[in-house]
């Protein structure tokens, strides 16, 4: 393993399901908005050594 090294991820989510979302667009779908959770889930997958480390977007 080097000395150092940098560890990129690239993630783009669509709406985050949060209170102040679901109260500034009440009328939206909430159903197709993503969680706090799943965010957290997949930023510690990103960062754990089951993620595929390619170098390519």
């Amino acid at each position: 393993m080097p000395k150092h090294f940098v560890k990129k991820a690239l993630w783009v989510p669509s709406t985050l399901d949060t209170p102040r979302n679901r109260e500034s667009i009440p009328q939206a779908d909430f159903s197709k908005w993503v969680s706090l959770d799943a965010v957290a889930d997949t930023i510690h997958f990103l960062w754990s050594e089951r993620a595929v480390k390619s170098g390519k977007v």
